[in-house]
């Protein structure tokens, strides 16, 4: 026997459970739980419709306020876009520290850039726990690139960039003393944004992070990426062109939200409303911190929107190497970029699938080999199920992904050039050397190939259809721009493009459910009544179950809606597109070639080649003791196609624990990895052969090779076959007894960085030596 207390009073009484599960309540039976349903489902109607009067009362507010940006931070201006020579809607702003947790001014800095889609800027410092707050938390000074509702008039893309330069240079200025240069990340479109950037301005930058940011927008898998047909379906970029004349020149970025929504309709027209409906006691927070960000939508200019649909949306050109500046003096080639790269991108993504975030890759080189030697690093790392959003404003996500790529940049940064993924896996104290783990997780590299990155997808055939749409937009945007456009400005005034704008659906019901509505007056005090005096229903009552019953009815009857209209919009997409006899109308060959970036001609990559391999030639027999340390360890390592932190930890202790005398900097430390890695690719053995010419010194060799197993087996605990067989060819190349691994907490001092590359002559009576 129990006794209920949560329902109305002169219904409350004895309550007795019967084997199915069934309440039965003396007199009433079924007809009391149908009472307490109906009572809990008024009250959580009314609790409802006051969320909604509380979500146009906030947007209303924060529109007042002039839309600043949603950061759970607070932060001071440093740089105003808009007052520079060539402004822009763009600010640097610096993350306050939380009290009582001061930032190191010596470790990296940290920026972020949010994406200008349609929303405003915050979400990738929208929570504690979040890209910002994990940054902050490690100590490293966090900078955030804001931006304003309105563009400036005369904005461009171009303008934009710029500016954000000066930002980066700004950071670079205030942090002359920190370990690296900062590391940048870009939230979604931010990311093309801070590629273009990189390109141009590689010396600006340490490690970038794209985080669900699409680079290669033509690609995806057939069957479950619809979204990249929307420009073919629409008949190319004329329709964004459209729109903005209509709102005055400039483009409502509510249209930018309303298409995201459009790709889930049961999110978007129930499961979103239905589970703050059905937990409307302790949703609601929740919910409306989430749609102060969702609801407040952004502007760009005419000239801004069509250059990113042309360019990117439809053209894709930015994987390509296709994109100009407006003078055409400056070509943005990805292959500029120096700075590690880090992708971040999930299977659960239907805004930016894994192929949109990675496929740049092959499009821009042929092998994992040609990666090396334009001396780059490429880290990809994939979650199995978050959606695009989780991304950016996930706790899991910023508690896993986010820190333990940030606790991890410094090691990324010396990676050896080449590809790889991260893989995050739980740790447990029998772990070897275990204590060398910061945190809960711990993160490996394993390296990858081209091949690796295109069997994420299912072929890449059906991307030569968007050559045709690509055309087919040019013709569509000319004959608009010539006939129609002209007409359409003549109409358009700043009245009616605010009139557009407030009729805009998702601005429109925020401003009916708020108090500006004398009808929502009521709802406010009666709310208040309700909340005073709640009486939740059991949730073992059959009519709530029935409820959660039909609301995924519901859910599975939008998705089948979904699905059929998705694979409707691709087999139409395919049926106009994949027409050969479209593709001879527009002046395209009956076989079009894959899209791909223009490659240097043949005689200027053998030139690159020769002029690279002598200057290999040359390392190979020179360098510093540091050389030769970087030397050993990516040689004994060569097999095992993996780096993991715990190596890099032992480094990092040595480092620390070294003498400011004989000190080697991160930089340092990344330019002998970088160095030897080539040396190593291009002379293998005989770059193994020339080691005693780097460690003259017999007390020197002892301690390097004492150092090397040390941090070779910091990873398994010991030493396999391979990297025995690889140790004792070093060992007897150097003329050295086999040696035993240092002790992990009896640190030795790193050896001269040797920054002018010559030839150290340390004393071995008085010095140890360490990586």
């Amino acid at each position: 026997m129990s006794t209920r207390t949560d329902s109305p009073g002169f219904l409350a009484g004895t309550v007795a459970e019967t084997p199915t599960g069934f309440s039965q309540r003396y007199p009433f039976g079924l007809g009391f739980e149908a009472t307490s349903y109906l009572t809990d489902a008024f009250q959580r109607s009314w609790l409802y419709w006051d969320v909604m009067r509380e979500r146009g009362n906030i947007f209303l507010e924060h529109f007042q306020e002039g839309m600043p940006p949603v950061l759970a931070f607070e932060y001071d201006m440093v740089v105003d876009g808009r007052t520079l020579e060539e402004p822009a809607n763009y600010a640097l702003v610096r993350i306050k520290p939380p009290a009582g947790s001061p930032t190191d001014p010596k470790k990296r800095p940290f920026v972020v850039i949010d994406p200008r889609a349609g929303h405003g800027p915050g979400i990738g410092g929208s929570k504690i726990d979040s890209e910002i707050g994990m940054a902050l938390r490690a100590g490293h000074p966090c900078y955030f690139v804001t931006f304003f509702p309105k563009p400036i008039p005369g904005q461009t893309i171009e303008s934009v960039a710029r500016d954000e330069g000066i930002f980066l240079k700004k950071v670079n200025e205030l942090h002359p003393e920190a370990e690296g240069r900062p590391f940048v990340i870009g939230n979604c479109q931010g990311g093309w944004a801070l590629m273009i950037l990189a390109a141009v301005a590689p010396e600006l930058f340490g490690p970038i992070l794209l985080a669900g940011s699409p680079v290669s927008y033509w690609a995806g898998v057939q069957g479950k990426n619809p979204m990249r047909y929307t420009g073919g379906l629409l008949g190319g970029s004329w329709l964004a062109s459209f729109v903005s004349d209509l709102g005055n020149g400039t483009f409502d970025g509510g249209y930018l939200v309303q298409n995201f929504e459009g790709l889930n309709p049961a999110n978007t027209l129930w499961s979103k409303q239905y589970n703050l409906y059905s937990k409307i006691d302790t949703e609601a927070p929740r919910y409306l911190d989430f749609e102060k960000w969702w609801g407040g939508h952004f502007f760009l200019n005419k000239e801004e929107i069509e250059w990113i649909v042309q360019n990117l949306f439809v053209g894709n050109k930015l994987s390509a190497n296709e994109v100009k500046s407006a003078n055409g003096r400056t070509a943005v080639n990805l292959r500029n970029i120096r700075s590690p790269i880090v992708v971040f991108a999930s299977w659960g993504d239907n805004i930016t699938p894994p192929q949109q975030a990675l496929n740049w890759i092959p499009d821009l080189y042929d092998s994992v080999d040609e990666i090396r030697a334009c001396g780059q690093t490429i880290v990809y790392c994939l979650h199995e199920k978050v959606g695009h959003l989780g991304i950016f404003v996930s706790a899991k996500v910023a508690g896993r992904e986010h820190s333990e790529i940030i606790s991890a940049i410094d090691m990324i940064d010396i990676l050896p050039p080449g590809l790889y993924e991260a893989k995050i896996e739980d740790t447990h104290p029998e772990m070897p050397s275990f204590e060398l783990i910061e945190g809960r997780y711990l993160i490996k590299f394993e390296m990858r190939t081209i091949d690796d990155i295109l069997a994420l997808g299912d072929g890449r055939e059906h991307e030569r259809a968007f050559e045709v749409v690509k055309r087919v937009s040019e013709i569509n945007q000319g004959l608009y721009d010539t006939f129609v456009s002209p007409a359409v400005k003549a109409m358009s005034n700043e009245f009616t493009a605010r009139w557009s704008r407030i009729q805009q659906p998702d601005r429109m019901q925020r401003y009916l459910f708020s108090d500006r509505n004398p009808m929502m007056w009521p709802v406010k005090s009666l709310a208040g009544m309700i909340r005073n005096s709640r009486k939740q229903v059991s949730s073992d009552n059959p009519f709530l179950q029935l409820e959660s019953t039909i609301s995924k009815q519901i859910t599975q009857m939008l998705d089948a809606y979904r699905d059929l209209r998705d694979g409707w919009c691709e087999s139409l997409f395919k049926l106009i597109y994949e027409s050969p006899w479209l593709a001879a109308s527009v002046g395209l060959p009956g076989k079009i070639e894959q899209h791909r970036g223009p490659r240097p001609d043949d005689w200027l990559r053998n030139e690159f080649k020769r002029l690279t391999t002598l200057e290999i030639e040359a390392q190979t027999d020179q360098g510093t003791p540091l050389d030769a340390l970087a030397r050993m360890l990516l040689y004994q390592g060569h097999e095992s196609q993996v780096f993991d932190e715990r190596p890099f930890r032992l480094i990092q202790q040595f480092m620390r624990q070294a003498s400011a005398e004989n000190g080697v900097s991160l930089d340092e430390l990344k330019q002998a990895f970088k160095r030897e890695s080539l040396v190593l690719l291009l002379n293998g053995e005989k770059a193994i052969d020339a080691l005693p010419k780097l460690l003259p010194d017999p007390g020197q060799r002892q301690r390097a090779l004492e150092l090397v197993r040390s941090i070779a087996t910091a990873r398994a605990g010991k030493l396999d076959s391979s990297q025995e067989e690889r140790i004792g060819r070093i060992e007897n190349v150097l003329g050295a007894e086999p040696q035993k691994a240092l002790p992990p907490k009896k640190p030795r001092e790193l050896p001269d960085s040797g920054k002018s590359r010559r030839q150290s002559n340390i004393e071995s009576s008085d010095r140890h030596q360490g990586d």
